[in-house]
């Protein structure tokens, strides 16, 4: 989170993709979501199970202003990566454009 922070300081809300089916992407979550407000953050759970709830939540996201991206490790998270990765460059070039 902090360094997200120190990244982008606009930040104000980070979407943190986890895999909400296995107890560590609970606990990462968790911790983040413990260490989010003392650096002005505040964030919201994408879980990864399958490519259409990617695409809904980061899509959903990306939506909102002052956003950034975590993503929490897992194999979920790993499989998908070219997918996150997609769905993140075209919210960057939507909030460019704009």
């Amino acid at each position: 989170m902090e360094l997200l922070k120190q990244i982008v300081p606009e930040v104000t809300r980070a979407g943190v993709l986890r895999d909400a089916t296995i107890t560590a992407g609970t606990g990462q979550f968790a911790v983040i979501q413990s260490v989010a407000p003392s650096v002005g953050i505040d964030v919201s759970p994408i879980n990864v199970r399958d490519t259409s709830e990617i695409e809904r939540g980061v899509v959903a996201f990306a939506r909102l202003t002052n956003t950034g991206l975590i993503a929490t490790a897992s194999a979920a998270t790993v499989f998908h990566r070219d997918l996150i990765i997609a769905l993140s460059l075209l919210a960057r070039a939507d909030e460019v454009i704009e």
